[in-house]
């Protein structure tokens, strides 16, 4: 967790903590690419702390959260040390069509990590 304390901003770690509580919150997995690799793959029950592991390892991080059946939901992207505000780490989201309700999801978890509008 080196990475994530060290490279980020408070308001960045607390934009990340607050999507990823969410996640898990909802029962969803998560797998964290930071641009160059899969630092951590999806995984049910996983704690976020162990989560938080492979983020900031990078000045990017793409987040794609799944069901518990491994359907993808959606991604976000996240770019760092760009801006000390919570509401400009998450740059981007999207959903996949397919499954009912990842709209109405991806949004949620959106406003909840710092954002207060829909895209």
């Amino acid at each position: 967790m080196i990475e994530f304390e060290e490279y980020l901003s408070k308001a960045e770690q607390q934009a990340v903590r607050a999507m990823l509580k969410e996640v898990i919150k909802r029962g969803y997995m998560v797998s964290i690419n930071c641009g160059e690799e899969v630092t951590v793959k999806a995984k049910l029950g996983r704690p976020i702390d162990d989560l938080l592991c492979g983020v900031g390892w990078t000045g990017e991080d793409s987040f794609t959260v799944y069901t518990s059946n491994k359907e993808r939901i959606g991604s976000f992207y996240a770019l760092y040390q760009r801006s000390d505000a919570r509401d400009e780490v998450f740059h981007d989201y999207s959903y996949r069509v397919a499954t009912p309700g990842a709209k109405e999801i991806m949004e949620e978890i959106w406003k909840i990590a710092g954002r207060d509008h829909s895209l």
